[in-house]
């Protein structure tokens, strides 16, 4: 199979540019060592951190309120098309409410959202011309979904699994040859937590990978493009 850069260097892929929300929360000031305890037991079993970890972690205030500023920065060139993964469904539901406070058109998808109301979200986000360029989703989009034009990804939905990381990633690293963009941007909330990943650094860089994942995210990307 390709490796990343052969893809990227052919135009498969977009070049990306990986930032870091640094979110500097005392993450024990919201959780005990022992609920800490138990989500390095179930990533070592081969499990993704628990739901009720995760929105516990993605209802932080200044975490959300970093993805709604960077969102709003983002949006300021008209050509970007944004897509934002929240960590739960009232975070994704409060996100959307701000942004479009601010006066930015932004719409919201999620598993709760009425079926013809969804994909209408969908198909007004991938239309270049609609005006709709921020999609705030929870629960969905990480597969199934196709939005060439989609340049970047805030990721604030917390999570340790390779494979999700991968497909929010994937959403918007479609290159010019795939009919994408010859750029893109993923932004990820990092909530410091001892004995947990850096997901957007081991993904990037390539660190605390072992063979058998690495070929798994080539055979992601090589699907995604050919």
């Amino acid at each position: 199979f390709p490796s990343h850069d052969t893809l990227q260097a052919k135009g498969y892929l977009a070049k990306v540019e990986n930032i870091k929300l640094e979110t500097s929360v005392d993450i024990k000031k919201i959780f005990s060592q022992s609920e800490i305890n138990v989500q390095i037991k179930r990533l070592k079993n081969g499990l993704d951190l628990s739901n009720d970890f995760i929105k516990k972690i993605a209802s932080n205030e200044k975490g959300t309120n970093m993805i709604i500023g960077m969102a709003i920065k983002e949006s300021k060139d008209l050509k970007n098309k944004i897509i934002i993964f929240a960590g739960s469904l009232e975070t994704a539901e409060n996100i959307n409410t701000l942004i479009n406070l601010e006066g930015i058109n932004c719409a919201l998808v999620s598993g709760e959202t009425e079926t013809n109301k969804r994909r209408y979200n969908i198909d007004k986000f991938r239309d270049e011309t609609s005006g709709l360029n921020i999609l705030v989703n929870y629960g969905v989009l990480t597969t199934g979904f196709d939005a060439p034009k989609a340049n970047i990804a805030i990721i604030g939905r917390p999570t340790q699994s390779v494979t999700l990381y991968s497909q929010m990633v994937g959403r918007v690293m479609r290159g010019v040859k795939a009919g994408g963009k010859k750029t893109c941007k993923v932004i990820t909330v990092k909530d410091p937590i001892y004995g947990f990943r850096d997901m957007s650094e081991s993904f990037f860089i390539g660190k605390n990978y072992g063979i058998e994942k690495s070929r798994k995210l080539r055979n992601f990307f090589t699907s995604m493009v050919y």
